[in-house]
This record gives C-alpha cells, structure tokens and sequence, in this order.
C-alpha cells in the first residue's frame, strides 16, 4: 500500500495546502524580521539624519582648521567638500546607534534621543579640541596616560578656542534647538513610515568608508576618516588589556636595570678604531624610509641599486651590526635623536604627549653654534612628531606643505613632493650657511606601496617596485652629492647614511611584509653608513650597536661630549662595552625581544611562541632553537618583560625631568 493510499488524498492535499501556507508565512515572518532588523522607526529616521548632520558639521569645521591652520591646503582630500566624504564613518555608526536605540520602549525614546543627542555634541567638542592639540580623536590611552580629564580638557579647550571650534559650537547648538523644535513635528507627519532611505545611505556610506580606507594614507586622511566614537571604544578595550599586561610586569620590576655586559651570547672581538674628531665639521644626515640592510649593497645585495654608498665608501665607516629599536619611524626618530629607547607602549609617547622634547643631538650641536634644518618631502604627522619639542629645535623645519606649491606629485592623493624638491631645498640651505651646520633629509618613496612621483609602476611585483624606488632615490642622492662636491662642501661634511628601520617582503619568511609588526633582522637590521672627509680609507665596524647609539657616535666624530640623558655610546669608543639591545614592536600586542651578540630571542604574542636564532650561523632566522635552550628563552623573556616596563617609565620621568630644567 503506498502512501497516499494509506493517508487518503484529501489529507494528503490538505498537508500540502497547510505546508505551504506554513513555508509562506515562515517566509513573511523573516522579511518581516529582516525589515524590523534594517529600517528605522519613524522617529529614529529623524534622529538618524540630525546625528548625522551634526557628524558632518564636526567634520567639515575640523577639516577647515586642519586645511588652513596645520596647512594641508585646499589641494588636500582633507579640505571641504571633500571632507565630507570623511563622514561616511560617522553615518554607518549613527545608524546602528540609533537602532539599537529602537529597540528601547516608544516612551522612553524621546528623552533618550534628546539626552543622546546633547551627550553627542558634548563628545565631539571635546574630540574637536583633542585632534587640534594631538592630532587624534579622544583615545583611552590619552584619558590613562595624560590624565585628559575634566579640569585638563577645559585647559585645552579655553586654549582651542578659534573660529572653526566656535563655528561648531554654533552649528551644533542650532542643529540641537531645530531637533528640539522641529523633530517631533517631522515623525508626526508619518512621512518616514517604512523608510528605507537610511538603510540607502547606510550602505552607500560603508562602501564609501572601506574605499576611502583603503586607497587614502593616514597623511592624507589626517585621522579624519575614523569615528571618534568607535576609535575611542577599541582603544578602550585594547587599553585595558594592555593596561593590565603592564601592571602584571611592572609587579615584578623592582630593582631591575637593563644588563650592562653580555649574558648568553658571543660578541665579536673588539679592536681599536683610531678615528679623530672634526671639530666643527658640517654634518648632512641622509635619513631613508624603509630600507633594510639586506637589500643594499652594504649587506652583500648586488640586485640593490642605491650605489650612492660605492660614491663614497673610499672615505667611510660602514657599521654593519646596528638595528633600530622599534620598526616604524615615530619611535625610531626619538632614539636618533634622544639617544635612548622611546616609550614602550601601545602608541609612541609623542602621541600622548605632543609636545614631547629632550636634549636632543640637535639642541647639543645649537648649542656649540650649529645652524640646524630638517627637510622630508612627506606630511610629517607620524605620531605627532611634527609638534613635538624635539622636532621644534630645528632652525628650520621644511615638510610637504613648504614644497607643495613648487611640486608637481601635489594633488588630492599625493602624500608626498619629489625628492628632487627637497634635496635642492637641503643643498641651497648648506650653501648659505654662515657657520656649520646640521641638516637632516629624510627621503620618503622608498616606502609601501613603492610608487613613484613621476611615472606608475603599480604593474611590476613588489620587490621590482621597491627597487624602482632605491634607484629613484639613488639618483637623487647621488646628485646631491655631486652637487655639495662642486660647491666644496665634501671638504668638511660628514654624510651619515642610515635607516628609520627595515623592510619585508615575505621572501624569508611568510606573511611578513613592510615593517609592521615584527623583528626579524629584515625589519630592523639596518645600514649605518657615515662619510667622513679626509679619512681616505673604508672602515668596517662589527660592533653589535643600535641607533640609540647613534647620538653619541657622531657627537664623539664632532669632538663633542655626550649628554648625561644619552643610553646610547659611542661606537667607535676604546671605551666600548659589548651588551645587550631591546628589540620591541607595540608592547605586548606583537612581538618583543632582545639581541644578545650572536643569540636573538623574541617572544611573540600573537602565536604565544618564544623564538630563538643563532645569527652566527642562522643569519636569516630560519631556524627556531628555543625549544633546545629552555635557560636562555626563560631568562631572555623575564629579561624583555622588565626592560619594557623600566624602559617605558624611564622615558616619562625623563620628560619630566627635562620639563623641570
């Protein structure tokens, strides 16, 4: 008997009839669900549109300061109307702001909206004011590290006030009254009934945002394109857990002091190295971006095309074993220039603090009457280095918005000038100094994603368009230097060569690529290469050394004492003592470690893995040897544990120290 026999054929059809009628109405039940979840009631659309409206005009307003008062120029994607693009953001979190808010009793809503939207404006003044002194929205790390609390935000308000900040106060205060006034009356009308003209802009706005974000660099966007209320809530969440991190070391750090001599590993024997001092020599420091050693010449890559070192190696000190500390350009401008590890934390201290100062290489050489400039072709925002003290010591102080008028690679997209501009900026400023001078360069193409001013070279791979750039670069250099020869200036210049870290290419090992957040050698080994006139040999320096070491080192070439707020040393000293260095990338978020001679430990976070590598037969790091070396892997880790920690206060009680000179 088969089924439909056994059931009977009305039954059977009635089944079929009531399946269906279950399936559609499951169906419309879910579009039902679907719309529930996606539009928002009649009263939130009105809402949402004012949010947003009161986003735009925060935008816009700062857009305007940072166009004409931090000079970015109305050429720049930061100026108005382009900066309302910036908003994108802004709309997708004011959308689900406001439907989380829908999901609350009709009753409560309207003081709720009215309650949200003042707290919303209060929010946004106190991140318009932060942005104009730190150049970023208001962050956890800023409430926990510099105390920017009630008593510290009205300072910097009453300091901040200006006609952009004033401008908001007005918009906002008359966006709040027609909320006030007109809202209700526009939900009444029931014109937004089933509304999906914020579902609309919704979507056209996050797709505006991930374009945005992924095309625009950080110079370009100048931190606008982020919600001040989202990046506020991540780096609370992420402050906390570092915070916590760093209590739990800090516990353990009484009495510690970083090792003053090796502790495991093998060092090379050290010899003398007879250089003199030249007293009131000029120096020119040639600062590039992103360049490892592995890919010059210097560290055996004859695919490399930065032949600028063969110009000059007849007469040179190629130091051959110097990292940087950290692999990003913040925190390694510090050490060049402080002579000390920077703060180990999240964020560099410059971004807490951005007026951050120390005794610097540079204030050392004013103070003996060098003239002084700095020059890079970039928007030199990088962690809010341009304002800081440090940076400020400079006699003269030249980055994209001085050349912008004069470059032709200046449009909406252009983070950077040719470098053709910049080094005849360095040559005309060595030309007419009146006594010796100090003049920092510090190229920029070099860097990810390796593009040129002048021509595309988005076709080739990624090492191909990387060396583009060292030849672009190359170019550049070598001119300049041919141009300082014609001009005498070879005679007594010393030319320091050097890196602000290295750079990946996921050849060595995978998923390692730029400078971002690991360290291998390939990230922070780097070039250290200085010219010295009249020394008519080349020598090779062996000497394990970091850039910390950099300030004492040319301050020892120059016949100069080093200050007494220095960690580094002097290189080429008979007094050179063979120790350990910190390695460390974003404390205890990626990876941190040490450099022990031939032996280089690191543990890193994000696999909870300890690493270890004998560079003296494993130089590229292939080899993990951890598992065979418990002693050392536990002795390094408490040893890298404690030293971000002294190293992270030390640096905040130097700045307060510095502040009370």
């Amino acid at each position: 008997m088969d089924f439909e026999t056994e059931v009977g054929r009305p039954k059977l059809l009635l089944m079929g009839a009531y399946g269906k009628l279950y399936m559609k109405h499951t169906f419309l039940s879910l579009i039902k669900n679907i719309k529930k979840l996606l539009v928002l009631s009649p009263k939130g659309v009105v809402f949402f549109f004012f949010v947003v409206l009161m986003h735009m005009a925060f935008k816009v307003c700062l857009g305007l300061f940072v166009t004409l008062k931090d000079g970015y120029g109305f050429t720049s994607f930061v100026a108005p109307p382009q900066s309302l693009l910036f908003a994108a953001s802004d709309v997708v979190y004011a959308f689900f702001l406001v439907k989380a808010l829908d999901f609350l009793p009709y009753t409560r809503r309207s003081i709720l909206y009215s309650v949200v939207y003042v707290a919303t404006f209060l929010f946004l003044l106190a991140n318009f004011v932060i942005h104009m002194h730190f150049k970023t929205f208001l962050k956890y790390s800023l409430l926990m590290f510099n105390g920017a609390g009630t008593a510290e935000l009205t300072e910097y308000f009453l300091a901040s006030v200006n006609p952009f900040s004033a401008s908001f106060i007005v918009i906002a205060i008359v966006l709040i009254a027609a909320w006030l006034s007109l809202g209700r009356k526009l939900y009444r009308k029931g014109m937004f009934v089933n509304s999906y003209i914020p579902l609309v802009v919704l979507v056209v706005s996050w797709i505006a945002w991930k374009g945005l974000d992924s095309r625009l660099s950080s110079g370009q966007e100048c931190w606008m394109l982020n919600n001040p209320t989202i990046e506020f809530t991540s780096s609370t969440i992420q402050g906390i857990r570092d915070r916590y991190t760093a209590s739990r070391m800090t516990a353990q750090l009484k009495g510690f002091s970083p090792p003053p001599q090796p502790v495991f590993g093998d060092y090379p024997a050290s010899t003398r190295i007879d250089i003199p001092a030249i007293k009131n020599a000029n120096v020119l420091f040639l600062l590039v971006e992103s360049l490892p050693a592995n890919r010059t010449i210097l560290g055996g890559d004859s695919n490399s095309p930065m032949k600028v070192f063969d110009r000059l190696r007849h007469s040179a000190i190629a130091f051959t074993n110097v990292r940087t500390v950290f692999p990003a350009t913040s925190r390694s401008f510090i050490s060049y220039h402080c002579g000390t590890y920077p703060g180990t934390g999240v964020s560099t201290i410059s971004k807490y603090m951005p007026k951050f100062n120390c005794y610097s290489i540079v204030s050392k050489l004013k103070d003996t009457g060098y003239n002084t400039a700095f020059f890079t072709p970039s928007m030199f925002s990088y962690d809010n280095l341009h304002t800081t003290g440090m940076m400020d010591a400079y006699d003269v102080k030249k980055h994209f918005f001085d050349f912008q008028k004069k470059a032709t690679s200046s449009g909406l997209l252009a983070q950077a000038v040719e470098e053709e501009l910049v080094a005849k900026e360095t040559l005309d400023f060595m030309k007419g100094s009146k006594g010796p001078f100090f003049a920092l360069y510090f190229s920029f193409w070099t860097h990810a994603p390796y593009r040129l001013p002048d021509r595309d070279i988005g076709r080739f791979d990624l090492l191909e368009r990387y060396y583009l750039t060292q030849a672009y670069l190359d170019k550049v250099y070598t001119t300049l230097v041919d141009d300082m020869d014609a001009a005498g200036l070879l005679e007594n210049t010393i030319i320091v060569l050097a890196a602000d870290h290295g750079e990946a290419f996921g050849k060595q090992h995978a998923g390692n690529f730029n400078h971002g957040g690991m360290v291998y050698d390939e990230n922070i080994l780097i070039p250290l290469f200085v010219y010295v006139p009249g020394l008519n040999r080349e020598v090779v320096v062996d000497r394990q050394g970091s850039i910390v070491d950099f300030a004492p080192t040319l301050a020892a070439l120059l016949g100069i004492s080093p200050d007494d707020s220095w960690e580094g040393q002097n290189l080429i000293a008979d007094a050179f003592v063979a120790k350990p260095h910190l390695l460390f990338s974003r404390s205890a978020v990626v990876t941190n470690g040490i450099v022990d001679g031939n032996l280089k430990y690191f543990y890193d976070g994000t696999t909870d893995v300890d690493h270890l590598f004998d560079l003296s037969t494993d130089p590229t790091e292939q080899h993990n040897i951890a598992g065979a070396h418990p002693r050392e892997v536990a002795r390094y880790r408490e040893l890298v544990d404690k030293w971000l920690v002294y190293q992270d206060k030390k640096i905040v009680d130097l700045q307060a120290q510095f502040k009370k000179k």
